[in-house]
């Protein structure tokens, strides 16, 4: 166990090394990869490197490497002994305790707390431990996929596109959240998939970097009030990525990507009163505003093109509604209609007005809609 403990160390040193790889890292490495070698020839004698799949991640901290290594088709978990060598083969924490090191005679996996306690290692070979770990990301790798914590552990995270960011999960308790740009010198460029779902944060920053905000991003937040966005041309927002977040009072819609990016962003946002649309803005999807029932300011710039069916359905606060003559595209039941009745009925909105320049597709669309048309 002790070999096993100096092999680990000397794992964690080789993050620690320069970018340029130097003779001794690649020892280092060299070795790390025997390891894994000799643990998959455990259960596959005639193994060869080629059986090993391994990737090199590159400027992961402070643009230093780290190596992983799992193998194709194995099974069970990390555990304290009781399991065989698995999917779980790597696992760094920020302390000693859930640090997990392999047994290749025995194909077991080991915690170093279990051998802690079982007297195999002592406080200093822990300290050791916990000393070489300082201020580095957590990692796990699970079935071929890795995925790391920030020292602080606010955020889990993966990599994305060989050298980018995508958070997977917003971990701590901040009621004000301004996602980093980058993590230990990486651009964060995705937010992922239910990353905050649920979070009790009060405001969110999202940065320029930010390519992609997935499906169900920044969902049911019952404290959210806030959120910024700067966005670009290159941003992707997927499918209610903002939606039902009841207490979100004032948001951004900034420019995007509406070629590829989805609906409903702000689906069932029943306090949001204020929108920043930006200037930038060609397009507002489809059910973008759906059961936005207290929305009272979300002012169209002249760059809006198309507004998507029943992107404001519901939307009764704004009862005078202005459409610039820009718009050439008004999708079914977008403007001017509301839900109602035991199931959910949509019916259109006697009292709504849509102020618009006359013959323009608003005017149109007020006429073919039976609304009210006020024109300049």
């Amino acid at each position: 166990m002790k070999k096993l403990l100096a092999l680990f160390l000397a794992v964690i040193l080789a993050m620690s090394a320069a970018a340029v790889v130097s003779a001794d890292e690649t020892s280092d490495y060299t070795a790390f990869k025997d390891y894994c070698l000799s643990l998959l020839k455990v259960s596959k004698p005639d193994a060869t490197e080629a059986d090993i799949n391994i990737d090199i991640f590159e400027k992961i901290v402070d643009q230093k490497y780290i190596a992983r290594c799992y193998f194709a088709g194995a099974s069970g978990d990390e555990s304290d002994g009781d399991e065989q060598i698995g999917d779980y083969v790597y696992y760094a924490s920020s302390s000693a305790d859930d640090v997990c090191v392999f047994d290749a005679a025995k194909s077991k996996t080991y915690s170093l707390f279990s051998l802690y306690k079982k007297g195999v290692l002592s406080d200093a070979d822990l300290d050791t431990v916990a000393a070489a770990l300082k201020d580095k990301p957590r990692i796990k790798f699970e079935k071929g996929k890795a995925t790391y914590t920030t020292s602080d552990g606010r955020y889990d995270y993966y990599m994305v596109n060989g050298n980018e960011v995508c958070i997977k999960k917003y971990l701590g308790s901040d009621n004000k959240v301004v996602i980093p740009e980058k993590i230990y010198g990486l651009k964060v460029t995705r937010i992922g998939e239910s990353a905050f779902y649920k979070s009790s944060v009060k405001s969110i920053t999202i940065p320029k970097t930010i390519r992609r905000i997935c499906k169900g991003a920044i969902k049911e937040c019952q404290s959210l009030t806030s959120l910024k966005i700067t966005g670009s041309s290159k941003l992707v927002i997927e499918s209610k990525a903002f939606s039902s977040n009841h207490y979100l009072k004032t948001a951004d819609l900034p420019q995007y990507n509406e070629k590829k990016s989805g609906t409903g962003f702000f689906y069932l946002c029943v306090r949001l009163g204020k929108v920043n649309i930006s200037n930038k803005v060609k397009a507002i999807p489809g059910y973008c505003f759906y059961y936005c029932r207290s929305l009272k300011s979300a002012k169209l710039p002249a760059s809006v093109k198309t507004i998507g069916e029943r992107a404001f359905m519901s939307c009764q606060k704004l009862s005078k509604y202005t459409v610039p003559s820009t718009v050439k595209k008004i999708g079914e039941k977008a403007i001017g209609y509301k839900r109602t009745g035991d199931y959910y009925e949509e019916i259109r909105d006697k009292s709504f007005v849509i102020r618009c320049a006359k013959n323009s597709a608003a005017y149109k669309y007020a006429k073919a809609n039976k609304l009210k048309a006020e024109t300049k």
